[in-house]
This record gives structure tokens, sequence and C-alpha cells, in this order.
């Protein structure tokens, strides 16, 4: 049976301090932990490095093809896209205990002149979901955190539903806006 939390971003504002400035950080780290999950992460849409905000895992690998201006810097910074870092990946060694998959999330209603472009070059939602499990099987990575909106065939631990609250977003009903999942990543 699935373990599902709902969490509203209230309640994890209501903790306060570091915690509150990027609540998402502290519903990855404590499902990580829970699970003894938070010493050698790899995080294949690395971003900003949000997630890693409230506390740093020991050995933080970031992948993406684009260097953002960080809000934590990883440890080691590979700019290739999911499925161009497995050479790299390989070489460095190292025994991930999870992979974090965190894809871009497109507005259908939102035009973009370069998106296709843009597409093309780090691949749709579902293509970088498809590659970071592919990459995942063939670094032999057991567990997989996906940032998505919707689930995907692998077995599932734990769902998070999480509610954005917050004045620029019209979230009147409080609907589910995010899921954060862990899964069993069978090799």
């Amino acid at each position: 049976m699935v373990r599902t939390l709902r969490i509203d971003q209230r309640e994890i504002q209501r903790i306060g301090g570091r915690v509150a400035k990027y609540p998402t950080s502290y519903v990855v780290v404590s499902m990580l932990e829970r699970y003894g999950l938070y010493r050698n992460v790899l995080d294949v849409t690395y971003g900003q490095g949000r997630f890693y905000y409230w506390r740093r895992p020991k050995l933080l690998v970031g992948v993406d093809p684009k260097v953002w201006d960080w809000v934590v810097e990883p440890d080691i910074f590979i700019p290739r896209t999911v499925w161009g870092a497995k050479r790299v990946l390989k070489a460095l060694g190292v025994q991930f205990d999870v992979i974090v998959c965190d894809p871009p999330a497109w507005n259908p209603n939102t035009h973009y002149n370069r998106r296709d472009l843009y597409s093309y070059i780090i691949g749709s939602a579902d293509m970088i979901v498809e590659k970071a499990v592919e990459l995942a099987r063939e670094l032999g990575i057991k567990y997989m955190l996906l940032h998505f909106n919707k689930l995907i065939d692998l077995p599932t631990i734990e769902d998070v539903e999480f509610t954005y609250i917050a004045r620029y977003l019209n979230n009147p009903d409080l609907s589910k806006t995010t899921h954060f999942t862990l899964y069993k990543v069978v090799t």
C-alpha cells in the first residue's frame, strides 16, 4: 500500500526559519531522510538547487544543461542533459542513494518563441523522466524522487501531495498542485 501524505505549504511555513523560505526543500529533505536516502544524491534536473536549501546531503551532484543562479551550489556539477551525463557519472564511481528528477513544467496555454528549440535541447518533461529512469537503472540507483504532476509506472513508496498557498497563485479551492513521489527503481 502506498503511503500518501497531504501537505499544505502553510504547515511548513509555521515552522519558520530556513524552512519557510523554500518549503519544497523541507518536503524533499524530510522524505529522503525518512528513508535513509540522503547521503549521496544525484539531481539530474538541478536547476537552482532549492531542494537542498534546508539541509544539504553529504555529496550533491547536479546535472543540468544550463548553469542557473544557484541557491545551493552542488559539490559536482555536470553541464549536460539527463541522457548525456551517463559516461561522466560512471567515471565518478559514486554509488548514489537516490536520483532526483524535477523536469520543467510547461504551461500549454503559454507560447514561448524559442520553446521548440529549448524542448529539442533539453527534451519534454516525459522524455526527461523516461531518461532519468533509464539512467538510474544503468547506474544501479535503487530509488528515484520525482517532482511531477502525474504518477509513473514504477513501484511507489510514498507520494506527497503538496498544496502551494501563496498570494500570487490563484488556488482558491486549495487543490493539489504538485506531487513529490518516491519510487523504487526495479533494475
